[in-house]
């Protein structure tokens, strides 16, 4: 069973040791003037100038969505003595001009902000097993696998990723894939601090792009695979692909990248990689050769032919994690145990074992023998992938999808998405996901703009409603795919973050389904 902390719990505060200037600075790159005391300690170093303490440093990252500049005059009346900037000419003249303050002129100031934080927790990445995951699809569930595996092989393993960091059997969120780097480096010093030996840790296309983990050292790199996401962030393919590609670019050649060969990108990922390249996958050069699948409701089976890489010989794998999707990710996670050298039969044991993630795939009977699953789908590759896989598992029963997309996020996947739910599902009901600040309305007219017969489809903004009206059309034997927002338990409208939680709409309305039940057997008796 997995617990999930609540984000208000009382955590101790973890402090970081204090430094000179002059030792923090040391590993960083693009160092272009230090004008002011270089011996002045550091105690903490932000980016929100709403959380500067007497004695921090305090980076003004300037960027798309970032102004820091702006805030610096409030970071030093809250007590900032050291600011670093890569665009010195945009702070305020009276900063520029202060003698008091001591200013670092950087190349770019999140690289360096990443190589300074770890620096100043003494590099925790370097007391740990640090495993990187990216890719479009799969990041949380393969992490979660892996962690599994290396937990069953002996260690003590942390996670960070989109269900938060994860430690001792709980889940504290966080709100991001891929923490900001003082959190990042934080969360690695707690963990190593706490007794961890390794962490796996998802790594998004954005923390990439904005060196969120720079200054980290990765003992291994794993890419699950690559489908339109995230263009509103990256522009195009081609550059979320290469943000993609730099955490391979910064991996040692002694360590280890497991690569997805089935993905067209999976070769072009560790192009010019100095690491030991490992491929998975259903072609015949990977080193983890997957073959003959078995599908079933609630299981999956597959045979994995080993390269000489790894002795050699088959593994006959058997889990309890529903489509064929979770072979790959399951794949990923065991070739990634064997660069390790875990033992055959301990892993065999140990993917038996394996725990589906909250929110992936999960299933939740309905009272009337229909089946809801709720699914964190929310781009156009893994949402063909879940109705994929629920046709073949669901035979011909009536699969019914209820999904939307969210607001100020990547509109060009919308119409392709709906054009999906049309292809492969008997009945599309599209809702909100997330409409933040754009009219929700608007997105299902972009969702819809894909399907061929709009009329098919049916429309009901409310999430809840739409759920509830999906399961209420359900029949026995019937599948309900809920997806786009899988464990998250809020729902964004407007500037409001409200609780909502897909699969206690679920369960609360099977609950008032089988008591309605009840109800009329017992008047029937009567």
């Amino acid at each position: 069973m997995i617990a999930r902390a609540s984000s208000s719990a009382k955590k101790k505060k973890c402090r970081s040791p204090v430094l000179d200037l002059q030792t923090i600075l040391t590993p960083v790159e693009g160092l272009r003037e230090l004008r002011g005391d270089r011996t002045i300690p550091v105690t903490e170093i932000r980016y929100d100038s709403r959380k500067v303490a007497a004695g921090d440093m305090y980076v003004a990252i300037n960027g798309r969505d970032d102004h820091g500049p702006q805030f610096v005059a409030e970071a030093i009346a809250a007590g900032a003595k050291i600011i670093v900037s890569d665009a010195p000419d945009s702070l305020p003249a009276e900063v520029r001009d202060n003698q008091t303050i001591t200013l670092v002129v950087v190349d770019d100031a999140r690289a360096a902000m990443g190589e300074m934080v770890n620096r100043l927790h003494n590099y925790p990445a370097h007391r740990l097993k640090l495993f990187g995951i990216t890719g479009t699809n799969g990041k949380t569930t393969t992490a979660w696998l892996l962690l599994q595996l290396l937990e069953a092989a002996g260690e003590r393993v942390g996670m960070i990723g989109t269900l938060g960091n994860y430690r001792d059997g709980s889940f504290t969120p966080t709100g991001y894939t891929t923490p900001e780097s003082p959190e990042l480096a934080a969360a690695l010093a707690e963990m190593a601090d706490a007794g961890c030996t390794a962490v796996v840790m998802e790594v998004s296309s954005h923390a990439l792009a904005l060196h969120r983990v720079a200054g980290l050292r990765l003992y291994a790199g794993v890419f699950t695979n690559l489908t339109q996401d995230h263009l509103d962030f990256h522009g195009s393919m081609a550059e979320y692909h290469d943000a993609k590609k730099l955490l391979f670019d910064h991996l040692d050649a002694d360590r280890s990248a497991v690569v997805n060969l089935d993905d067209v990108h999976g070769t072009t990922m560790v192009r010019d990689c100095y690491a030991t390249v490992v491929g998975y996958g259903a072609k015949e050069e990977a080193d983890a050769h997957i073959q003959e699948t078995e599908l079933g409701p609630n299981h999956t089976a597959w045979t994995l032919k080993l390269s000489e890489r790894f002795g050699g010989g088959t593994l006959r794998l058997r889990s309890g994690l529903v489509g064929d999707f979770n072979i790959w990710n399951a794949t990923a996670a065991v070739a990634t145990a064997l660069t390790e050298g875990m033992d055959r039969t301990l892993l065999v044991q140990a993917v038996s074992n394996l725990r589906a993630v909250p929110g992936r795939m999960e299933t939740i009977a309905l009272p009337n023998g229909a089946t809801a699953v709720v699914d964190y789908a929310h781009t156009p590759d893994a949402l063909e992938k879940a109705l994929l896989t629920l046709r073949k598992v669901g035979g011909n029963a009536t699969l019914t999808v209820v999904f939307g997309c969210g607001g100020n996020r990547d509109a060009a996947k919308r119409p392709i998405m709906g054009a999906i739910a049309a292809r492969l599902a008997d009945r599309v009901v599209l809702t909100s996901d997330n409409p933040r600040s754009e009219n929700p309305e608007t997105i299902l007219d972009q969702i819809a703009a894909g399907i061929a017969n709009p009329a098919t489809i049916t429309r009901i903004s409310d999430r809840a409603a739409a759920i509830q009206h999906a399961l209420g059309q359900a029949n026995a034997d019937d599948v309900v795919l809920i997806a786009g927002k899988g464990h998250e338990d809020y729902q964004i409208i407007g500037l409001q973050k409200i609780h909502f939680d897909d699969r206690e709409v679920v369960r609360d309305w099977a609950a008032a389904q089988a008591a309605e039940q009840h109800h009329q057997l017992q008047g029937t008796a009567q």
